[in-house]
Formats: C-alpha cells, structure tokens, sequence
C-alpha cells in the first residue's frame, strides 16, 4: 500500500511537473512575460482655506443693535470672505456651520455667490451647502452676512467649520 501512495504521489508531481517546466521556461524573445501592474491611490478630501484680505477670523462689526445685511469685514461684492481651494485628487462637496454656540440674536446666511436675499441660514445644528461637485484644483467662494436682531453689547463669538466630502 506504500509503494502504492507513493508511486501515485510521483505520478502527481510528473504530471504537475510536466505542466509547470513549459510555463516557466516558455518565454523567450518572441514570446515575452507580460503582467498587469496596479497603482491604487485612495481618494483624498484635502483642501485650504483662505480669508479675504489679511483676515485671521471672520467678523461681523454691526452700525447698531440689529443691522441687517452686514458683510463679514474683508468681505465686497467680488471678493468673497473664504475661498476653499481642492487640493485632493477627486471632485469634493463642502459644507459649513456653526458648531459651537450661535447668539440667539444673530442670524448668519451664506451664499457662493454674493447674493443676500437668497442666501441660506447657516446653523448649529445641519451643515449648508457651499459647493458640490468642485474638481479637484478648483476653487469654491463663499460670502458670508449676518443680521442682529437686538444684539448684546460686547464682542461674542463661535466656531465655523467647513467639511468636505467626495462628491
């Protein structure tokens, strides 16, 4: 029964054997080795941010108690007040908010182009819509107004966050 197993294991390895020499040996100059080679690269939501002028945060300095439609200071009707620039490698949408206490007296709207009057609600509580769909090395705008409503004397302030997602 031994001599059986292993004649049957010597008949396998002859077969694989005779299967196998062909195709490491069968390349030459005419018939040469050709694979397929990958470079997989994962997605990348990468970008910056740049505020207009010299500007480090974004202020809104009101005339009085509830002005209505004020610019972010920087902020005119052709240069808008954060520029987001792509710098992944896939076409991104991007969102903002505030996520941090909003004053109850204060309502900020934003808009990619600079128009007020059909300028969404920024909150604290869903993201607004910036841009979708920007390409990668490509920029988004986005202009920024606030309107107090019997604002509190003083200088109060929050956080603005601004997420990107592929699109």
């Amino acid at each position: 029964m031994k001599n059986k197993i292993n004649g049957l294991a010597l008949s396998l390895l002859m077969l694989i054997s005779v299967f196998a020499i062909p195709m490491v040996l069968g390349y030459d100059a005419s018939n040469p080795y050709t694979v397929t080679i990958k470079w997989i690269v994962p997605q990348d939501t990468t970008f910056t941010v740049a505020l207009a002028g010299a500007e480090t945060e974004i202020i809104f300095n009101a005339t009085n108690k509830s002005s209505l439609e004020v610019n972010a200071r920087s902020q005119t009707d052709s240069v808008p007040i954060i520029t987001i620039s792509n710098q992944g490698n896939i076409p991104a949408n991007y969102t903002a908010q505030v996520t941090a206490f909003l004053p109850s007296w204060v309502t900020l709207k934003g808009k990619k182009t600079y128009d007020y009057g059909t300028a969404d609600t920024i909150t604290n509580t869903t993201g607004t819509l910036i841009d979708t769909n920007v390409a990668s090395g490509n920029n988004a705008t986005y202009w920024l107004w606030s309107d107090f409503s019997n604002g509190v004397y003083g200088t109060n302030q929050s956080t603005f966050q601004i997420s990107a997602i592929a699109s």
